[in-house]
């Protein structure tokens, strides 16, 4: 083999070690850091670590994007109470491996967040839920915003969706045929809110993924 050619092997085999190494780095980043990996990936409930707080209830989870803390709301920047909630919540999970239970009917809201209920160990490895403690601690406000919504005396999410009535919002996309629940993953693109009965009269009809078999 000539030199020319001892290079030129060289080099491939260089750059598929290279393009190896990216793959598997990007393989970890999906799914966290150390122990968090091999865990379920969205739109599955599993255990991810927060690398970042937004406010008090949003925070960010490697391998998986922005949750959002479902069953309260907690104050925006211009409002008091947003710092002692962001801070509550930064001491609480940032850094740390959190266990979600995703929403599994309406797993993201309109801004593409993960919708959750999240889970923490505290002190002597005791779980505690982030969301109920923030509400009990005062630091947020009970939001049951549906669908899918968080039943506040018992803390689980309710797995059923009630039907709307014809007076309630559903959305529309201008190149669509359905309608849609807020935070459908089958919503894409700029949308437009109508009342179900005015959709519906304009030719839309029920998007089979926001609305299960039995509930159009």
């Amino acid at each position: 083999m000539s030199a020319r050619g001892r290079v030129r092997r060289a080099v491939f085999a260089a750059m598929a070690v290279l393009a190896a190494l990216a793959l598997g780095a990007r393989w970890q980043a999906r799914r966290g850091i150390g122990p968090v990996a091999n865990f379920p990936r969205a739109p599955y409930s599993g255990y991810y670590r927060v690398t970042e707080v937004y406010d008090g209830d949003t925070i960010f989870c490697a391998g998986l994007g922005r949750v959002r803390l479902i069953g309260i709301d907690t104050p925006e920047r211009d409002e008091p109470g947003f710092a002692q909630a962001t801070e509550h919540t930064r001491k609480r999970v940032l850094g740390k491996v959190v266990r979600l239970d995703i929403c599994p009917l309406t797993p993201r809201d309109r801004y593409g967040r993960w919708r959750a209920l999240v889970y923490v160990k505290a002190e002597g490895g005791k779980e505690i839920m982030l969301n109920k403690e923030l509400a009990d601690l005062g630091l947020a406000r009970i939001a049951n915003f549906q669908p899918c919504h968080v039943d506040a005396r018992t803390w689980r999410l309710r797995r059923v969706i009630p039907t709307p009535g014809p007076q309630d919002t559903v959305y529309v996309t201008p190149h669509g045929k359905r309608y849609h629940r807020a935070g459908c993953t089958a919503l894409r693109g700029k949308a437009t809110p109508l009342s179900r009965a005015e959709a519906e009269e304009k030719g839309y009809t029920p998007c089979r993924r926001c609305w299960p078999e039995g509930q159009r």
